[in-house]
């Protein structure tokens, strides 16, 4: 070790270690003794919040997970729609083609509605 450097090797240092450990298990115990007398709940009100916003929580993350499982599902379904259509398109049928050209102008919003709105 360099001389001057904190390190556990010397008698001296071993009592710097010694007391830096001392200080910082006594730091601990006095921020939970603080945290326990500040506490506004009791221990098992505080579990039962918890447990509720969890669950809460859990409850939020499957809602989301389900939205976006039908958005996937609805736009495969509109995916493989307008791909048939296309492929018809291209093989020469015009009533498909037709069908297509509406759908097409569907999903795209008319520009003079959206200023009216």
């Amino acid at each position: 070790m360099h001389e001057g450097t904190p390190g556990c090797a010397s008698p001296r240092s071993w009592m710097f270690c010694v007391l830096w450990v001392l200080g910082f298990l006594a730091g601990g115990a006095a921020g939970t003794s603080v945290a326990w007398l500040l506490a506004s709940q009791s221990a098992q009100s505080t579990r039962g919040m918890m447990r509720r916003r969890l669950s809460d929580a859990a409850g939020f993350a499957r809602d989301v997970k389900d939205r976006l499982i039908r958005r996937d599902q609805k736009t495969r379904c509109d995916a493989r729609r307008r791909v048939r259509n296309g492929i018809a398109v291209l093989a020469g049928d015009v009533g498909s083609e037709a069908a297509w050209v509406r759908e097409t102008r569907l999903a795209r919003p008319d520009a003079s509605k959206l200023r009216q709105a």
